[in-house]
């Protein structure tokens, strides 16, 4: 993660907003946008850093990591949630894949997202069989 990926993660949680609740902010069509600037994987464009900014209750020096004096709002904020051990696990191996194979996942869990359950357990005993690991 980047510092500004980072920093937009952590403001982003301690406001409770989600990735879907930032991009609408923000003006972008989907929340995939955010979830590659938090992840590292896109830059925020130089015009878009005030508007982050003002859209999570911070400066633009303290999202770009040249402060770390907290607004009022984040003093005020609950602690950042902590990773469980699965989701630890999940982004180490996220960080192992190529950009490449990022972007697919990305896309393939949006996809997945929109499915029903019985959609979703049909999508994974298919990817199951596909990597020979058959339960």
């Amino acid at each position: 993660m980047s510092t500004v990926g980072k920093n937009i993660f952590y403001m982003r949680k301690q406001l409770g907003l989600t990735q879907e609740e930032l991009a609408h902010k923000m003006g972008y069509k989907s929340k995939s946008t955010i979830n590659k600037i938090e992840m590292g994987i896109n830059d925020i464009p130089q015009s878009k850093i005030s508007q982050f900014a003002k859209a999570l209750n911070t400066t633009p020096a303290h999202l770009m990591g040249w402060t770390n004096e907290p607004t009022d709002t984040q003093k005020n904020s609950p602690p950042v949630i902590e990773l469980t051990e699965g989701e630890k696990m999940w982004l180490e191996l996220y960080h192992r894949l190529s950009d490449e194979t990022r972007e697919l996942l990305i896309h393939s869990m949006e996809g997945l997202d929109r499915l029903s359950k019985d959609k979703q357990k049909l999508a994974l005993r298919m990817i199951r069989v596909a990597l020979g690991d058959q339960e």
